[in-house]
């Protein structure tokens, strides 16, 4: 008699039948796996010769074995060679089925340096062909057609970690030329060019809050209120930034070049003007520039060329400001320009520093206007401190030297996210969070008899220095 486990064709009674039988001579183990009997037909597969014993007959299924199904028919029997001494055995009929593998989970490995996705092939079981494909955002590789990845990488060999830190934007340099007068050299700031994009501000006027969240076109109003400055929100980096510190206690107004005579200046204060003529015009100047109010400004009316001076007077700070601070600049009507010049704690420009020039169009223009000129709205334009080209940690900036060749009505506010007194100028960069997702997948080709694994999430910090 017959007998199959699934795999494998064997006698059953072997005990029973003389060794000296068992040979190819006296029997003949021949099975079929497409339903026809074995004994019979023509696609019946014989087992080799052999002698001294019958240990089984391995039946060879692959998968090509299942190309028409999930399963097929097994028909074994073991023929008589010789029916002298044996007969034709009973058939033995068996189904063989295969079931849908699913891969193992690549396994991820980070070594301080690169990450690596491996395949898990210690088993034995992952098909030649198999692949890896990842995410680095979040989502899910996903299954698609014959289990065909629908997002993300194909995993080609070792990413490096640094691949995963953010790039690091080299800006092309343009200047004016240098005049040989020791000057630094102009970059202009403008909306769009230099600047930071505004999302937000807000202010305050009689206890009440003004938000702002577009610029405004025209003039909502023209006062002599105090309109304070509360906050500016900005992009940078593709992140909201509120700029709600101020440098202001402190401020000095220095090197004065704005003289007696020059008729068309004044320190603004809610309609009211100080000229320099008057011997509190510097207290004035100062008092304008160090409030929050944006009806507190210098105005520049119709000036004569022999008063344009080198430099108008300098500006200096309780606390020196590093890259990591924001000049927000003002500027009535913002269609004029001027210059920042960047000074290190002696009160002179900083050697190899970048002159900023700030011009027209202004970023956001508020719809309040002065009382004293209605018609022309209060603009800001926002500018990161690293536009001057320094390396504060080395050579803080101290204050600017103010030159308004472009008689702007001008006001400062050197503003960031943390307060002056406390604030890091060299924090240490944030690490950099990344989640990848993976899954192991067959080639397609294997797709109806191997499932792609389950998905993994791995997740690591990489320190940015």
């Amino acid at each position: 008699t017959s007998s199959a486990d699934p795999g494998m064709l064997y006698l059953e009674n072997s005990v029973e039948i003389p060794d000296m039988l068992q040979s190819s001579s006296y029997m003949e183990p021949v099975f079929t796996i497409d339903g026809s009997a074995p004994l019979t037909s023509e696609t019946a597969v014989q087992a080799p010769a052999f002698q001294g014993g019958f240990e089984g007959l391995a039946i060879p299924l692959s998968l090509s074995t299942f190309s028409s199904g999930n399963s097929v028919q097994f028909r074994g029997a073991i023929r008589s060679m010789d029916e002298r001494y044996l007969y034709n055995s009973a058939e033995d009929v068996a189904s063989i089925s295969i079931e849908t593998l699913r891969l193992r989970p690549p396994a991820a490995i980070n070594d301080s340096s690169n990450l690596m996705i491996n395949l898990q092939t210690s088993q034995g079981d992952m098909p030649v062909g198999s692949f890896i494909a990842f995410t680095t955002d979040g989502s899910d590789p996903g299954v698609g057609n014959q289990s065909q990845p629908q997002n993300g990488a194909i995993y080609s060999g070792v990413i490096p970690l640094d691949s995963f830190l953010p790039e690091i934007e080299i800006e092309e340099e343009e200047f004016y030329e240098d005049d040989d007068s020791n000057e630094p050299f102009l970059r202009y700031i403008r909306a769009g060019e230099g600047d930071l994009e505004i999302t937000e501000v807000g202010m305050s006027r009689g206890g009440g809050d003004i938000i702002q969240t577009a610029s405004v076109d025209g003039v909502i109003e023209a006062t002599n209120d105090e309109i304070n400055l509360e906050y500016i929100k900005v992009v940078e980096d593709g992140q909201i930034v509120t700029l709600d510190e101020f440098n202001m206690s402190g401020v000095q107004v220095k090197n004065m070049e704005i003289e007696f005579w020059m008729l068309g200046v004044g320190a603004y204060e809610n309609g009211n003007w100080t000229y320099p003529w008057q011997s509190n015009f510097t207290d004035a100047v100062t008092n304008v520039l160090a409030t929050h109010d944006i009806m507190d400004y210098m105005d520049y009316g119709f000036l004569f060329p022999e008063e344009l001076t080198d430099h108008d007077f300098d500006l200096e700070f309780e606390y020196p400001l590093y890259n990591g601070d924001y000049v927000i600049v003002m500027e009535r009507f913002g269609n004029t320009f001027f210059d920042l010049v960047p000074l290190g704690d002696n009160g002179e420009p900083i050697p190899g520093s970048k002159r900023l020039g700030f011009d027209a169009p202004y970023r956001w223009y508020t719809g309040y206007a002065p009382g004293a000129h209605g018609g022309q709205p209060i603009a800001f334009t926002v500018a990161k401190i690293d536009r001057f080209g320094i390396n504060t940690l080395d050579t803080p900036i101290h204050g600017f030297r103010v030159d308004n060749d472009g008689a702007a009505d001008v006001k400062f506010f050197t503003m960031s996210a943390e307060p002056f007194e406390t604030r890091d100028p060299d924090p240490e960069p944030e690490p950099v969070e990344v989640t990848i997702k993976a899954r192991a997948y067959p080639p397609a080709d294997l797709a109806k008899w191997f499932e792609p694994s389950e998905m993994i999430k791995y997740e690591f910090l990489i320190e940015q220095y």
